[in-house]
């Protein structure tokens, strides 16, 4: 009996049963259609619903809508302004959204601010009873949301019983006040160092006080993209918590911050 194969052997088989396919069709690789990947994926045993499955997430991928403008210089310095996650999940584009829109409204204290076709930006809610309930937080929520400020959510349809689901939030404003932050509090202590360097050695003040600046600027740049690396990676837990819940088929739970607790 033959081995049974891996995963990194079934990729080789369906990449060798496809340029087989293009061998003997002479057909050019990018025209590959859906109806001959259908083919081939069954030649090594693959289920058809599977397949259309794989096909429409790989179709999912050029529908993601694109980041916003990130500067590269301040992108490689302080890491990523966002997270986005995306995913196909079962059900129609209008209810899906619908389902969504109504968790967000209701459960993360967020407020649509526009929308179009398939697209809507959201923001956190204003007013006092907002405000006072997530000060109070009784059910230990954290609103990570809240916290990052704006979150744009996509849903498109796909084929039939199927929609692509995109939460991107904006973490840009969040990046900044971090760097602020760090580097406020870091120069606060830089200067009467330096000054205390300079009265006790040999080191101009002027050295002193540019040495002290930029290992200061350094240290904020760097204690900025920790907190905020970790800030990206806990939101992007969350969100891809949501959207197993909702390609299951469960409740949609609130986004815990477990940092909050």
């Amino acid at each position: 009996m033959a081995s049974p194969l891996t995963s990194g052997d079934l990729e080789r088989v369906i990449q060798r049963a496809a340029e087989l396919h293009f061998e003997e069709t002479g057909a050019p690789s990018e025209a590959l259609g859906e109806e001959e990947i259908l083919k081939i994926g069954r030649q090594v045993g693959l289920p058809t619903p599977h397949l259309r499955r794989a096909l429409a997430e790989a179709r999912a991928e050029r529908m993601l809508p694109p980041p916003p403008p990130d500067p590269l210089m301040v992108r490689r310095l302080l890491g990523s302004g966002g997270v986005r996650v995306g995913r196909v999940v079962p059900g129609e584009a209008s209810g899906v959204r619908e389902h969504l829109e109504a968790h967000f409204r209701e459960r993360e204290s967020l407020v649509e601010i526009r929308r179009r076709q398939g697209f809507s930006i959201w923001e956190p809610a204003g007013g006092i009873k907002a405000h006072v309930q997530r000060a109070l937080d009784w059910e230990g929520r954290g609103y990570p949301l809240v916290r990052a400020g704006r979150v744009e959510l996509t849903v498109s349809g796909l084929e039939e019983g199927w929609s692509l689901v995109a939460v991107a939030a904006d973490l840009r404003k969040v990046r900044r006040d971090h760097a602020l932050a760090w580097s406020l509090s870091l120069l606060a202590g830089t200067a009467p160092l330096a000054t205390f360097v300079a009265l006790a050695t040999p080191v101009p003040a002027g050295a002193a006080l540019s040495v002290g600046f930029a290992g200061a600027l350094m240290a904020s740049a760097w204690g900025a993209r920790a907190t905020l690396a970790g800030q990206r990676d806990r939101l992007r837990l969350a969100l891809e918590g949501l959207l197993d819940r909702l390609e299951a088929g469960e409740a949609l739970d609130p986004i815990r911050d477990r940092t909050s607790r």
